[in-house]
């Protein structure tokens, strides 16, 4: 009962205080509903904290009275507040008639109808994926829900003695709002809603930030439709991570700064603050999407803006107030004034500073990994992610990929060898879908790409598009030159698209040739088989069973079938077996430590970064666990009191005994070792 309490709370004190700022129209409602909702639950979070309550739900919705009580009298002590807050809701009818079919042409309702109910098809699929199964992610079992369990453990978000640095250096925005959903669905699973409600977030911003360019609106659909069935997109939307979160809330502050190019207001411009300093506060890859962002603001909103003399010049300075607040109130407690205490940078230590970005680089260093990214990067986007591994599809994976190698290597160019890389760079890797590895699949170097280009050398024709494509050209420069290659940066492209997807509006919709309509349709018909089947058929996450030229895989629904095992055994082997789908080595290994080790136990940790740690909380977080291999700290904290203790290979105090139960072995880019559990 305390959790739909709660919801009903924040979700009450935010649906009134959006009616109070009168939205424009159901897009911007959605938008400004989003930013203050996400607003709200962070605020609260940290006055939870800030009492070590953070893990008590009554403290929660004690204090989300507080606003709620706040807007009810201040309502009902105007009448046109009341007038404009408990107003009816309006009639939907007319958005039927807005995006009815008829004078639309054969192709445009074929291609709509079919990216649309394959968006339809991929969500519930999703769905499906995140009501059903734990999150199972590597960074997830990690970073994401290791750093939960501890802020719930200790109460509070403050800096713990982790093993692993990210639990403490990251941001914590999106982490909030993954406790808040968790209390709220009382399962782990819910940690992954924040994630999927952001993908639908995202494409609401996507549709008004076409539709401010002056698309269509069937065009600005038809952009929405193939911003939701990019694979990695779909890949996001269903795990309990963050880029996602980080791409609705930059598509929210893009949004209302393009929003003030129409019918500028003050209010437009304090929630793109909002929504930026909540971006920040998701996680600091933000900052290699200003320069994107910065750029359309200048060369689109600015101008624009000093056209219209009748803005008043208070309306900038009540907005650089509002940022100013935003990036006190909301983004520098996310962990950022932590870092400057505890490291004296806010970005996190040295040491993980040098592995993932060029610091201490010398210039010729920088020039040289970059341009070998730019490469890599663009390899990376030329798979055909999403399709299942037959014949075909691999002779023509690697047909895409032979060329360049060829071209490279008599060039010289030795992208799989060269100067940074954080991860091996393969020109024949593993394209199958993938929350790690997956970038933008067919739909984004068959279609996407290909209008970013066509869009840099129509500068004149439009303007809007010309911009937003040299944006996300920038992305894709900042990207390769700021760190060392990684494998697994296609998730950071997931906010590219807010820049790269928009143009498709203006130029296949309407297509001007039968070629380019003919085209357009076999890629999008290719895109939405892929969409199809990376959502089924996703790596460890097997919704329906596969049998194919010798592949044989069953349906992740599948119980399993032990004799003499039922009841509570049994439920805990196919959580286990959930948690682990992505890493099935470790499946025996967390399988047995749960045999063993009671579900109030306390449990000492001595672990290398590279061991997800996510896997020894229990259902509900419900073991204490101490970390005593902490990465900041030179003395390691005491573990009295702990009355297990697991360790790895790696551990320089605690040496295999007999007696000690090895668990598995795991395997990681720096190397790898066995997880030992002792009785103490």
């Amino acid at each position: 009962m305390l959790n739909l309490l709660l919801l009903l709370s924040i979700s009450s004190t935010s649906f009134l205080l959006t009616r109070l700022l009168c939205p424009r129209h159901r897009v911007e409602f959605l938008l400004t509903f989003t930013v203050i909702l996400s607003t709200l639950i962070v605020l609260l979070g940290y006055a939870t904290s800030g009492c070590n309550q953070l893990n008590q739900p009554g403290w929660w919705f004690a204090f989300s009275l507080v606003p709620l009580f706040g807007m009810l009298i201040v309502i009902f002590r105007k009448r046109d507040l009341q007038a404009r807050c408990l107003r009816p809701l309006g009639n939907l009818q007319d958005l039927r008639q807005r995006f009815a079919t008829t004078g639309m042409s054969g192709y445009e309702k074929m291609v709509l109808w079919l990216t649309a109910g394959t968006v339809i098809v991929t969500a519930l699929a999703n769905l499906v994926v995140v009501i059903a199964f734990e999150p199972a992610t590597i960074d997830s079992n990690q970073y994401h829900l290791a750093r939960i369990g501890y802020y719930l453990q200790h109460g509070n978000l403050h800096a713990f003695p982790a093993n692993y640095w990210a639990q403490v250096v990251h941001a914590k925005v999106a982490t909030v709002l993954m406790i808040c959903a968790y209390f709220i669905s009382g399962n782990i699973n819910g940690t992954q809603l924040i994630q999927y409600f952001a993908y639908f977030v995202s494409m609401v911003a996507v549709y008004g930030i076409t539709r401010h360019l002056g698309a269509s609106r069937r065009g600005s659909l038809f952009a929405t439709f193939i911003f939701a069935l990019l694979i990695i997109c779909l890949m996001e939307a269903a795990t309990a991570q963050n880029d996602m979160v980080l791409t609705a809330f930059t598509g929210c502050s893009l949004y209302f700064f393009l929003a003030s190019r129409t019918s500028p207001r003050v209010t437009d411009l304090c929630l793109a603050a909002v929504a930026l300093a909540l971006a920040l506060g998701v996680k600091s890859t933000m900052l290699a999407v200003l320069p994107s962002l910065l750029l359309v603001v200048l060369l689109l909103v600015r101008p624009l803006l000093l056209r219209i003399r009748q803005i008043p010049k208070q309306h900038v300075a009540w907005a650089a107030v509002v940022l100013v607040l935003a990036l006190i109130v909301i983004t520098l407690p996310a962990g950022y004034a932590e870092n400057i205490r505890l490291f004296g940078n806010p970005l996190g230590p040295a040491s993980v500073n040098i592995r993932h970005s060029i610091t201490g680089q010398p210039l010729e260093v920088v020039l040289q990994m970059g341009s070998c990214n730019l490469l890599r990067y663009g390899l990376d986007f030329l798979t055909l992610e999403g399709l299942l591994p037959f014949k075909p599809a691999i002779h023509l994976q690697q047909a895409l990929h032979y060329l360049p190698e060829k071209l490279f290597a008599g060039l010289g160019i030795h992208l799989e060898r060269g100067i940074g890389m954080r991860s091996a760079f393969q020109f024949q890797r593993y394209y199958f879908a993938n929350e790690n590895n997956a970038y933008w699949g067919i739909l984004g170097f068959a279609l996407v790409w290909p209008i970013v280009l066509i869009a840099l050398f129509h500068r004149k024709e439009q303007r809007a598009c010309f911009v937003f494509a040299l944006a996300a050209l920038l992305f894709y420069i900042v990207q390769a030159y700021i760190s060392p290659y990684d494998c697994w940066r296609g998730r950071y492209f997931i906010t590219a698209a807010l820049f790269a997807v928009p143009p498709l509006a203006f130029y296949l919709f309407p297509a001007r040739t039968r070629f380019v309509r003919g085209y357009v349709l076999l890629v999008v018909l290719l895109g939405c088989l892929s969409a199809v089947l990376a959502v089924t058929y996703r790596t460890g996450t097997y919704l329906l069973p596969f049998h194919w030229c010798g592949i044989h895989q069953r349906s992740s629904f599948e119980a399993f079938h032990y004799p003499g095992i039922s009841g509570d055994q049994l439920d805990t082997l196919t959580r286990v077996m959930h948690m682990t789908r992505q890493d099935v080595d470790a499946f025996i290994g967390v399988a047995t430590f749960e045999a063993l080790v009671p579900s109030n136990a306390i449990v000492a940790l001595d672990l290398s970064e590279n061991v997800p740690e996510g896997y020894f909380f229990g259902n509900h977080f419900s073991r204490k666990l101490l970390p005593i291999r902490p990465f900041y700290e030179t003395e390691s904290p005491l573990d009295d009191g702990a009355d297990y203790l697991v360790f790895d290979s790696t551990s320089t105090m605690n040496h295999q005994q007999s007696g000690d139960i090895p668990l598995y072995n795991w395997k990681s880019e720096i190397g790898d070792g066995t997880v030992f559990l002792r009785k103490r």
